[in-house]
């Protein structure tokens, strides 16, 4: 173990020196006054026993334990403080300057053997704490995901790379500061910063471990980044609030695939609009709500007029065209409340929520007005237009049920090919 003995009595010096050498330290290092020690030990590179006086000229012991203590980026020193010196007073501010213990004089030596042993089972426990930390910053260093600690008042303690990244926290100082005072600095993701806040309350309201997906806001060209937060809040054993481990996994890649598997499950793959199951679903909700408000409900049953012709001429690659303009047009005509679903074919299905027979007619007359005008070019660069036949029903809000309802729309439907393009036909 290395040993600095800083004393300006030569007797006093040979004399420490020597029991320090007979108890089976290092040679120590001499240094007469407090300049001649701190020009010794400012670029040490490994932890010390100081054994400072505290009278010595140019820098006495209180300042050269303060300068020895500030130098966060070296090796750990224990400073035993020497003075003859014994008021309350001086051992305080001896203290406060940073010496570790503090004796006076004259020293025994085997209470001055006794400091030095307490002070390298310190030094040990401090060399078992930073390698125990240069451990856990090397594990920091090979996560992948997003890895945060912060105190019970939400300062951050701890953060890994990845988390400065994903918030933007490259560049910035951000051990205790809190999220509000980080999302104030340069280049800080302050959006996505501040939404973490709910998810650290519910943590420690709950008192145990909170997962929770959310997507974070306010990510330049990535607007729909999804992360999975692992909340863990940690308690002192009197129930205290201690500490709040998150762990943060990015799944953008398993939400966009959830959200192809739900559109397949419950979308047309060629014109995007919703399919049979869910048209189902929705109209059973669309039928309870119209009951309860006592709202008008109608649907219409439509398809393309002569559609097998138009597939067996041009092929079906022209056909599934005006399939998608079909249903864009109706989309695109009806308001965001109706629903539009596509039952198979050149069939689509149509509820109109607070609209009656009436004000349905009209709002088909509009669909089958802007057919005529949409023309459709053929591989010979030819020209044609679509009609359609729509069959409509208003609910009646009690005899018919969900299969009824559809099937009143469809036989206005089949009456509506009967007749002329474009034609409008409402059950009766």
């Amino acid at each position: 173990m290395n040993v600095l003995i800083a004393e300006d009595n030569p007797t006093s010096q040979l004399m420490l020196a020597k029991w320090v050498s007979d108890w089976g330290y290092d040679t120590p290092l001499l240094a007469n006054d407090g300049e001649e020690a701190w020009e010794l030990m400012k670029d040490r590179t490994e932890p010390y026993l100081a054994i400072l006086d505290w009278m010595m000229p140019e820098t006495d012991g209180p300042e050269l334990c303060l300068r020895l203590k500030r130098q966060d980026d070296k090796p750990f020193v224990y400073v035993i403080m020497l003075t003859a010196r014994a008021r309350s007073e001086d051992i305080i501010e001896g203290l406060n300057a940073g010496a570790d213990d503090y004796l006076t004089k004259p020293v025994g030596p085997e209470e001055l053997r006794s400091r030095l042993q307490a002070g390298q089972r310190i030094i040990g426990y401090q060399d078992s704490l930073a390698e125990r930390n240069a451990q856990m910053q090397a594990l920091l260093a090979a996560m992948p995901d997003a890895m945060l600690l912060k105190d019970a008042e939400g300062h951050w303690l701890e953060a890994n790379a990845p988390t400065l990244r994903l918030f933007g926290l490259d560049k910035v100082q951000y051990r205790g500061k809190d999220d509000e005072t980080l999302a104030e600095e340069s280049g800080a993701l302050s959006e996505a910063l501040l939404s973490l806040n709910a998810g650290d309350q519910l943590a420690w309201e709950e008192g145990h471990m909170h997962r929770e997906e959310v997507a974070l806001p306010g990510v330049p060209d990535n607007q729909n980044i999804w992360y999975e937060w692992i909340r863990t809040p940690l308690f002192y054993p009197d129930g205290e609030r201690k500490s709040l481990l998150m762990l943060g996994h990015e799944i953008t890649a398993r939400k966009v695939l959830e959200e192809r598997l739900r559109s397949a499950a419950y979308y047309d793959a060629l014109t995007n609009v919703c399919n049979r199951r869910y048209f189902h679903e929705h109209l059973r909700k669309m039928m309870n709500f119209a009951q309860r408000s006592d709202l008008p409900l109608s649907l219409c049953l439509c398809d393309i007029d002569d559609f097998r012709r138009i597939n067996e001429q041009h092929g079906e690659e022209l056909g599934d065209q005006v399939l998608v303009s079909f249903s864009q047009l109706m989309q695109q005509t009806l308001r965001q409340a109706d629903l539009v679903g596509r039952f198979g074919g050149d069939e689509f299905c149509v509820a109109l929520p607070g609209t009656d027979a009436e004000q349905a007619v009209m709002c088909l007359e509009r669909i089958g007005q802007a057919l005529t005008e949409q023309p459709f070019e053929t591989a010979e660069t030819k020209t044609f237009t679509i009609t359609a036949s729509f069959g409509v029903v208003e609910w009646d809000g009690e005899s018919m049920n969900e299969r009824e309802f559809i099937r009143a729309a469809d036989q206005a439907l089949h009456q509506a090919k009967q007749q002329d393009s474009n034609a409008i036909v409402v059950y009766e």
